[in-house]
């Protein structure tokens, strides 16, 4: 942790907030330069009971805790009183009690993560003249999107979804309007779905390395994270026997990206099928983020869906999420989506009514807009990534320091550094270079560093020639 405090930022310092009070000191070499103490809930419109969760603000009942069916988390037991809007009972979206003794008997203990590491590094001490840490494409502009006045029209009928958009996606994911639950991003799409499957104290399989964001929700949640490897030496392939002797009774969720973050692997659908028979074996759900298989439409052949190995059609284990974010440059819009079975999607639904409530009906008419010219967006996002790539390639032959799996697609790779430390690697080209990568502390793997090539073809030329200075520096 002290070394992960200390690539977030070697500035600031923060301590462990104590009753709704959190004690900032920004620094500048050995100087203070403010220390703001105190940070009150009213300072933000926030009251504190909003920050901890009371059981009787729950309404959490014996009778609504009912027994997991085996194979879906299904309540043998269901409480009356049906949502006029989904016909989903109000059991199914209710707050049970945990399974597991002592689950949560202070679900807001110090010991709760309320935060995550990486974003808080992304957003603060990513930023660099060459940024070669960011892992999705280079922005697409708002002027090419052809936006007229009335795509930014502020109001709109959107209670649970826009169907517009509730069409587009499901005509692009090639799954049932009812299946489809937008979402925030790919991350808030992540959270969402695993909130609605697992409990305080539900154990949870993740894969490692690992986007940490998954692991610190995961944890949030209140769940017990156990691993199964991803090895370098086996190309960060998904090994499906040590998934099943790492799934136990009490595993709820087996949960992996694809393309993987951070080594841009793909996996396979055999691979894919193999893993959703061990969660039905379990009865679990496998939760797949997909928000890099994108890249596939983008840089491959098939633009069919039913071609690619996205998880849902495999089977109601599955669980996937996906975005418009990563692979076409158009994160500002939010555009996420989560696909499940019918009962679970509109549990998600109305749990989200706790979260997000109702979304941006702007974002939703230019995420519509976006979905239509899908195509011409790709062709930018393919021309980029073919000059990036071949820059890629030049530099990694170049280099006999790095050892890396490389991917066929996708806009992220994951070098292992030979020699040397990656953290004062990282510090080296920050610091005199101007440039940023992403440390592989963050995905549990402090030898390695994430490389993106989603950056304009000018940023990334000049970031590996100075990514080559600084090894070379090392040596």
């Amino acid at each position: 942790m002290k070394k992960i405090a200390e690539l977030i930022d070697r500035e600031l310092i923060w301590t462990q907030p104590s009753a709704f009070k959190m004690q900032y000191e920004l620094r500048a070499g050995e100087n203070v330069i403010a220390t703001l103490n105190e940070v009150r809930s009213s300072e933000f419109g926030v009251r504190s009971s909003e920050f901890g969760v009371r059981s009787s603000e729950c309404g959490v009942r014996s009778s609504e805790c009912g027994v997991r069916s085996s194979e879906f988390g299904v309540r043998s037991s269901e409480c009356e009183g049906r949502s006029s809007e989904f016909g989903v009972r109000s059991s199914e979206c209710g707050v049970r009690r945990p399974r597991h003794a002592g689950a949560h008997n202070n679900p807001m203990s110090s010991t709760r993560i309320i935060s995550s590491e990486y974003m808080q590094w992304a957003k603060m001490r990513s930023q660099s003249r060459f940024n070669l840490a960011t892992s999705g494409l280079a922005p697409y502009p708002l002027a090419d999107l052809g936006a007229a006045v009335e795509d930014l029209e502020i109001n709109g009928p959107n209670p649970y979804g826009y169907e517009p958009l509730q069409q587009a996606l499901a005509v692009r994911s090639g799954a049932a309007p009812g299946c489809v639950v937008a979402a925030a991003g790919t991350s808030f799409a992540n959270h969402l779905a695993m909130a609605a499957i697992v409990e305080p104290g539900d154990e949870v399989l993740v894969e490692t390395p690992v986007y940490e964001p998954l692991v610190s929700v995961a944890r949030y949640l209140g769940c017990d994270v156990k691993r199964f490897s991803r090895c370098f030496e086996s190309g960060f392939r998904i090994d499906p026997s040590e998934v099943e002797r790492s799934v136990t009774s009490r595993t709820r969720l087996i949960l992996i990206t694809n393309l993987h973050n951070p080594s841009g692997v793909l996996t396979d659908r055999d691979t894919l099928r193999q893993v959703g028979e061990i969660a039905l074996a379990a009865g679990a759900r496998v939760l797949v983020d997909e928000v890099y298989l994108e890249m596939l439409r983008v840089e491959g052949t098939e633009q069919d869906c039913s071609a690619l190995p996205y998880s849902f059609p495999l089977g109601p284990q599955f669980v996937a999420t996906n975005s418009l974010t990563k692979a076409y440059g158009l994160s500002g819009l939010r555009c996420g989506w989560i696909l499940a079975e019918p009962d679970l999607a509109r549990k998600m639904w109305l749990l989200n009514d706790l979260f997000g409530a109702t979304a941006a009906h702007p974002v939703e008419r230019l995420s519509v807009l976006a979905l239509r010219r899908i195509e011409r967006i790709a062709d930018r996002a393919k021309k980029l990534l073919e000059i990036n790539r071949r820059l890629l390639l030049q530099f990694l032959d170049s280099r006999d320091d790095v050892e890396t799996v490389r991917p066929e697609f996708g806009t992220v790779v994951f070098p292992k550094l030979a020699g040397g430390r990656v953290d004062e690697l990282c510090s080296l080209l920050r610091e005199k270079y101007e440039t940023t990568v992403a440390p592989g502390i963050f995905f549990e793997a402090p030898d390695h560093f994430r490389l993106g090539i989603g950056c304009e073809t000018d940023m990334l030329a000049g970031g590996l020639d100075r990514l080559s200075s600084a090894l070379d520096e090392m040596r």
